[in-house]
């Protein structure tokens, strides 16, 4: 999905500036912020079972109602090789079926979308938050003198 983001010429010039690993944790921190707006808003709508029932995960560890909204969780990574950021936005392992069962669907549960509505409701503020986090962030790195 390609969007323009206004004012990211700007921004890239000023990251160029900086020393490597001051551009590299600008950038995971501002990815970090802007996925956690989608992580938010995936919680607000993430399904919640109505019972009061503690079930037990496949680790053994129980599991009542809520249990996926309080594990829905944000993975930042760096890849050095061609400096990409990326984060990935989901539920932790024991609560799969968050992602498996529900969002996706099976042959004999319809499908309800939860994750993917949140990230297309907050893709918006998710970019301004990027911006104005990776503006921040450089500036900060520049006033504690991290400039080539």
């Amino acid at each position: 999905m390609a969007r323009t983001v206004e004012g990211f010429e700007e921004l890239r010039r000023n990251l160029e500036a900086l020393q490597t690993q001051a551009a590299r944790n600008a950038l995971q921190l501002a990815t970090r912020k802007a996925a956690q707006v989608v992580r938010d808003e995936a919680q607000m709508r993430a399904p919640e079972r109505q019972d009061n029932r503690i079930k037990k995960t496949y680790k053994g560890n129980p599991q009542g109602p809520g249990y996926l909204k309080r594990h829905i969780n944000v993975a930042v990574k760096y890849y050095r090789n061609t400096g990409i950021v990326r984060a990935v936005i989901g539920p932790s392992a024991e609560a799969f079926y968050g992602t498996q069962f529900i969002e996706v669907g099976t042959s004999r549960i319809p499908r309800k979308p939860w994750l993917v509505p949140a990230y297309t409701a907050k893709i918006g503020q998710v970019e301004a938050t990027f911006v104005r986090e990776l503006r921040a962030a450089i500036e900060r790195a520049v006033k504690r003198g991290k400039v080539r």
